[in-house]
């Protein structure tokens, strides 16, 4: 019995195809897949990302000898003057030195301990500034309160 129900549903796309007409010799024909590409084109698309690849590497070179460049020019603005690695402080790498400037603070710009002072802000804490002589100086003792 399921033999009989299975034929009509298996022949039903044969029948519809042969009621809406005779097919023609273009709609049956094989279509050809697209020809593979030729090997001298696959052999250039190579040699363009071989190309390619051979300029970022290049490219890559100059930029690594950059930044090798760039690190050393840092360091040396570093190492090599002095910088205040506190603000009473003066250091200096190379010499493996570094240098109290109290009574006077450190010139930021420089590196190196100021010379003259023009002001209490040139001075290092505890000191003040003597305008006479443009130094930094402890401060007079306090005057006494008139004996008493």
């Amino acid at each position: 019995m399921l033999r009989y129900l299975v034929m009509p549903i298996v022949a039903m796309p044969v029948v519809l195809a042969l009621l809406a007409g005779p097919a023609s010799a273009a709609d049956l024909r094989v279509k050809p897949a697209a020809a593979p590409a030729s090997s001298d084109a696959i052999k250039n698309q190579a040699s363009g990302a071989i190309d390619t690849l051979g300029l970022l590497r290049a490219e890559n070179q100059k930029l690594r000898a950059q930044v090798k460049s760039l690190s050393q020019q840092l360091s040396d603005l570093k190492y090599d003057k002095p910088f205040c690695s506190d603000t009473y402080t003066s250091s200096n790498k190379e010499k493996n030195m570094t240098r109290d400037c109290s009574p006077m603070a450190c010139n930021s710009e420089s590196g190196t301990c100021i010379a003259v002072a023009h002001s209490t802000d040139d001075c290092a804490p505890g000191y003040a500034w003597d305008s006479t002589t443009n130094r930094c100086d402890h401060p007079p003792p306090p005057a006494p309160d008139g004996g008493l």
